[in-house]
C-alpha cells in the first residue's frame, strides 16, 4: 500500500510512458529493463514496474539510451 506522505513527490511513470519519451516500443523498454540498462523501478505492481518520472528524465539526459542495432 502506498503511504501518501512518503510518496507525495513520487511521479509514477511506466513502460509505455518511457517508450513515448524515447520514441521506441514498449517491448524495447522492457528489453532495456531486462538487460539492466534502466534504473531499478521505484515500485513494482501487478500491472508492471513504475519509475519516478524525474529519475527517468535525469537518467535519459545523463546516461542516455543507445540504439545499437545494425543498420
Amino acid at each position: 500500500m502506498f503511504d501518501l506522505y512518503e510518496d507525495e513527490l513520487f511521479d509514477p511513470i511506466g513502460v509505455a510512458e518511457i517508450a513515448d519519451k524515447l520514441g521506441v516500443t514498449r517491448q524495447k523498454v522492457a528489453s532495456l529493463k531486462h538487460h539492466g540498462k534502466l534504473p531499478e523501478p521505484t515500485k513494482v505492481l501487478k500491472c508492471g514496474p513504475l519509475w519516478d518520472a524525474k529519475e527517468i528524465d535525469d537518467f535519459i539526459n545523463t546516461v542516455g539510451i543507445k540504439d545499437n542495432r545494425r543498420k
